[in-house]
């Protein structure tokens, strides 16, 4: 007996719900492994330079972006200034210092809450000229870096290489690797104050 148009465009449905949730599922596989070998590199050492410099490579990578930046907390000057970075001048690496509070980074600082700028030149915590070339998109994605509920900085990531812009998706993996980037810093800092005082 032959299916019905009703039973055929039923069976076409589930078919393609399930080809969907096939994609879905290859897609947090894929997500995951990355993941994985993210922790695993950014904890191969307790070098306070070495992971940072993992951190950015890997956060980059990860969320397909052309800049990004790991800003730490000056806690005596309670400013941000970028302690590693890609895609950025020496000359900004250096310059740069963000009060805690102002500007996007200054924000998620304060707030600790990961934030995903559809439009940073419609921002108002942008404070960058709208001629600025470096942003060949304006979405942005901050997130903050916290341990043990006190924020150490944030990480930063502009201009998705597909020059489309950050998605939902790219804000919850940068969150997840930022949650384990936090440990890998305070863990080289600890290292690193044990050595001073031994």
């Amino acid at each position: 007996m032959a299916a019905s148009k009703k039973e055929t465009e039923s069976l076409k449905k589930k078919i393609e719900r399930l080809h969907r949730e096939k994609v879905e599922l290859s897609k947090k596989l894929v997500e995951i492994q990355m993941m994985n070998e993210t922790f695993r590199d950014i904890n191969s050492t307790l070098d306070l330079d070495e992971v940072l410099k993992k951190i950015i490579a890997r956060v980059t990578y990860c969320v397909e972006a052309e800049l990004g930046s790991v800003m730490l907390i000056d806690e005596d000057k309670n400013e941000l200034y970028i302690a590693a970075a890609a895609g950025l001048s020496d000359k900004i690496i250096k310059s740069v210092r963000t009060p805690v509070g102002k500007g996007i980074s200054g924000w998620v600082a304060e707030k600790g809450e990961p934030l995903l700028v559809e439009d940073i030149e419609k921002d108002p915590r942008f404070g960058k000229k709208k001629s600025d070339k470096k942003y060949s998109t304006k979405s942005l994605i901050s997130t903050p870096l916290v341990n043990r509920g006190r924020i150490i900085g944030v990480v930063n990531v502009n201009n998705k290489l597909n020059n489309q812009p950050f998605t939902k998706e790219d804000l919850d993996l940068l969150a997840n690797i930022a949650n384990q980037a936090a440990i890998a810093i305070e863990n080289a800092r600890l290292f690193s104050q044990a050595q001073r005082s031994a």
